[in-house]
């Protein structure tokens, strides 16, 4: 009876070493047995082609990089003396000498009381790492697009008053240096003054492109104008270092993201401007090119005549961490985070480089099957001087632009101005009637959306009177809301010609 016990309990212990070998032998990660001095008893493997009988009676720091051994032989001298199992994460290049991850646990094995050894696990995380690099690069953009969209609706509004007032006050000089003289330094200073307000209006409207939360919306987009804004964004970089040639060819409308083709072109030219030392701007050329495949794909080509990439680099040039910036120029991300934009419009990203002599990276884009919004070019309007006097409401909760509005519309037109949508509301259910209605879509308390649903309500003649002013604070809901109604909708800082034809159209 006590034989047959013992043979059975010999049984269940094959059973449970057969299950434990297969258990350590197919798991994903390393698994070593250590003894005290750190040779390896018995090990699963090392990596992939490295076997338990190559390393068994190794050291275990022999196959560990020598950058790492101090640092972990200091661990493993820790579990041994304390008894506590110590992690940690490492990196180090790997055999195609971009940069790998591990994580390494080192934990006692303790039989009748006394620490007889360790047992080591490692596993590789590169992939976790690169997918947490990568989420941490796209919250920085989704922080800074955010941060850019606020910049850009506070400066619109003192901006948008500043061009009013200057455009009124250049209008009125002229009226006057007709009839009576004008200094004319006076009038260059003004002209000075609206020259560079407007240059920061179209400042404003670059960050706004980089800043729309739409990531994954894929529509036509204009790559001229969102390479022109890419340019002026990346001026900075190249000013010093070369000057820009454009060649741009007649080319269809992208299917594309504007914001995250914007964020691709930015990239490339910062990388083309800083492959290039300062200083040399005369002898050195990034240009730009663009040109349209008879196969529904546009090619935009961005070349630069600096280093080129050394041959070491160039085959895993697209893969996470690969840089040849210092680490507080580049992360190695940038051309990694490209190519995934690219490909998820359904185009390519490629090279051709030369060291010594530059590098040209190549962006192929389907071309869409929509022709572009009209918006996407906006330009000045041509108008007709009003057939009479008109009564507008105004409603702005910036006075400053309301002001501005009202000096610009005063001429031509009664205007009628209040900061809140309470008191644009409580006159129209008086019974109070306008030719138009300049409404700011997103306001504090009374949105213009609701604005415009109160006014169906209450007199839907005049809600189609209703014309949206925008700073540029889009929330996807605005987004939907002007889609969905058939008002116009102008974007601050107002062009003066663009608000005079949108009045003057409704009061007939």
């Amino acid at each position: 009876m006590r034989r047959k016990r013992s043979s059975q309990e010999a049984a269940e212990v094959r059973e449970q070493r057969a299950l434990l070998d297969t258990l350590v032998n197919s798991a994903p990660e390393l698994i070593s047995h250590l003894d005290l001095k750190g040779i390896v008893r018995s090990s699963n493997r090392l990596r992939q082609g490295v076997f338990r009988d190559q390393i068994v009676g190794s050291h275990w720091l022999s196959f560990v990089a020598n950058a790492q051994q101090e640092r972990l032989a200091l661990a493993f001298e820790r579990v041994i003396a304390s008894r506590e199992t110590v992690e940690c994460d490492l990196s180090s290049a790997n055999e195609s000498g971009a940069t790998g991850w591990t994580w390494t646990r080192i934990a006692p094995v303790v039989q009748d009381g006394e620490v007889v050894g360790a047992i080591l696990i490692v596993r590789d995380i590169t992939d976790q790492k690169q997918a947490e690099a990568q989420l941490l690069v796209s919250e920085r953009m989704a922080a800074l697009g955010t941060l850019a969209a606020g910049i850009a609706h506070e400066i619109n509004n003192p901006l948008g008053s500043i061009i009013s007032n200057l455009d009124a006050a250049l209008r009125d000089l002229g009226a006057l240096a007709a009839r009576a003289r004008v200094s004319s330094d006076i009038l260059q200073g003004l002209t000075d003054a609206r020259w560079a307000a407007d240059r920061l209006r179209i400042i404003v409207q670059d960050l706004r492109l980089f800043s729309r939360s739409e990531e994954d919306a894929r529509e036509a987009v204009d790559v001229e104008r969102v390479l022109e804004s890419s340019l002026r964004m990346a001026a900075n970089e190249i000013r010093h270092r070369a000057r820009v040639v454009k060649e741009y060819g007649h080319i269809p409308a992208a299917l594309a993201n504007e914001s995250r083709l914007g964020q691709v072109f930015l990239n490339l030219l910062v990388n083309a401007a800083q492959a290039i030392p300062e200083g040399k701007a005369r002898d050195n050329v990034i240009r730009v090119s663009t040109a349209f495949d008879p196969g529904d794909q546009i090619v935009v080509s961005i070349s630069d005549t600096g280093s080129g990439i050394p041959p070491d680099v160039q085959k895993r040039l697209f893969r996470p961490f690969v840089t040849t910036k210092t680490g507080e120029v580049g992360t190695g991300l940038g051309l990694f985070i490209c190519r995934r934009i690219v490909t998820s419009f359904g185009g390519q990203l490629s090279f051709e480089t030369e060291e010594g002599k530059g590098t040209t990276f190549r962006v192929v884009l389907p071309a869409s099957p929509h022709e572009l919004r009209p918006a996407a070019r906006p330009a000045a309007r041509s108008f007709k001087a009003a057939s009479r006097r008109g009564r507008v409401l105004l409603v702005d909760d910036d006075q400053l632009v309301g002001r501005g509005i009202k000096r610009l519309l005063a001429r031509d037109h009664e205007v009628v101005v209040v900061d809140t949508a309470a008191l644009a509301l409580e006159s129209l259910r008086r019974g109070e009637r306008f030719d138009v209605i300049l409404c700011d879509l997103m306001m504090p308390q009374t949105t213009g959306m609701e604005v415009y649903s109160e006014l169906i309500s209450i007199d839907p003649a005049q809600a189609k009177r209703l014309i949206f002013i925008t700073g540029g604070a889009f929330t996807p809901r605005a987004r939907k809301f002007l889609d969905s109604v058939p008002n116009k909708c102008l974007e601050k800082p107002l062009n003066e010609q663009n608000l005079r034809a949108a009045v003057n159209e409704l009061v007939q």
